[in-house]
């Protein structure tokens, strides 16, 4: 299959007065914190965002989406599938379009990038099932992925000289904005998945357990944020009469969370849930989420070090167990 989008977009803003332009205009500004700057009253706002020539700014990009899908069936419950596709990933309207961010503070600008492009995604797929049948229903899997990136969106600092502004009044800012990243990106994934309901124990007390277990590998040729190399995930349920509930657990490596150096701990959370099913259509349910109250951990490596070295306490929250009990109902 191919499809094909084609995207324009068109804004039209104003140039926002700053700060020096508004004071000389005769109004009051916000002299420091978040909106340092920014006129105290609605005809100040309106001269520092509503009075300047609008600007009209137009963007447009086409693209082919092709897509490749096979499927061989080995067995009846043994299949292999593959398959190719390509994609994009549109950058937000704020990053596209807006006006200029100036914190006085900090001496930045975050500024929009009107000329940035979309993500441009290559995907390719595997992947080999067996499924279980009976009375004990269920599967095993292993797949695999590669995910090809051009043109990644990234947020990077410039000079004034280097974001082209020759306003001397931010001549010595930070300027703030998205841009692509030409470098190529390329992420490699790895599943192995199990899950299967216990049908064929003699006991009727024990075939309604129902168990569950994935484990994920992650590899990437440029650091990302949020992305952990390791990740697996359990799961024991059971079912019996009007009763349902599970048990589970999820666990993630390290994983970059900043500049180089700084990154969010292994971790390790339980959940739970259950269900009583009370007439045919009203129930009962609890949810907890983090039923241990495991900490979120972020950790800082000194500078010139490797990342997960000698490190540091960082940052740590405490967000507690989240537990939520209810009635259903189903009319």
């Amino acid at each position: 299959s191919c499809n094909v989008i084609n995207r324009p977009l068109r804004s039209l803003i104003e140039k926002r007065s700053d700060r020096a332009e508004v004071i000389a205009a005769g109004y009051p500004v916000n002299p420091a914190g978040t909106n340092n700057g920014r006129a105290l009253t609605i005809p100040g706002m309106i001269y520092q965002f509503a009075s300047n020539p609008r600007i009209v700014r137009r963007s447009e990009y086409q693209n082919y989406f092709p897509s490749f899908l096979a499927k061989y069936q080995i067995r009846s419950n043994f299949e292999f599938q593959a398959g190719f596709n390509r994609g994009i990933s549109r950058p937000p309207i704020d990053n596209l379009t807006g006006l200029w961010v100036v914190n006085e503070n900090n001496q930045t600008v975050s500024a929009p990038n009107p000329d940035l492009q979309p993500e441009r995604h290559k995907n390719y797929q595997a992947r080999l099932a067996y499924y279980f049948g009976g009375r004990s229903p269920g599967q095993v899997s292993v797949a695999g992925s590669q995910d090809i990136a051009t043109n990644f969106i990234s947020s990077q600092n410039y000079t004034a000289a280097e974001f082209g502004s020759d306003d001397p009044t931010y001549s010595g800012y930070t300027f703030v904005t998205t841009r692509n990243d030409e470098r190529m990106q390329k992420t490699r994934n790895l599943d192995l998945n199990y899950n299967q309901t216990l049908g064929f124990l003699q006991s009727p007390y024990l075939r309604g357990i129902n168990v569950g277990a994935n484990f994920s590998r992650t590899y990437v040729n440029v650091r990302r944020n949020n992305v952990a190399p390791w990740r697996a995930t359990a799961r024991l349920g059971y079912a019996y009469k009007r009763f349902n509930g599970s048990f589970g657990l999820v666990h993630a490596e390290d994983k970059p969370n900043g500049n180089y150096g700084q990154y969010f701990g292994e971790i390790t959370k339980y959940d739970l849930s259950a269900s009583f099913q009370l007439t045919r259509w009203a129930s009962l349910y609890v949810q907890g989420r983090n039923i241990s109250n495991v900490k979120d951990i972020s950790y800082q490596s000194p500078p010139g070090v490797t990342e997960g070295q000698q490190r540091a306490l960082r940052n740590m929250n405490e967000f507690g167990a989240n537990w939520v009990f209810g009635v259903k109902g189903q009319f």
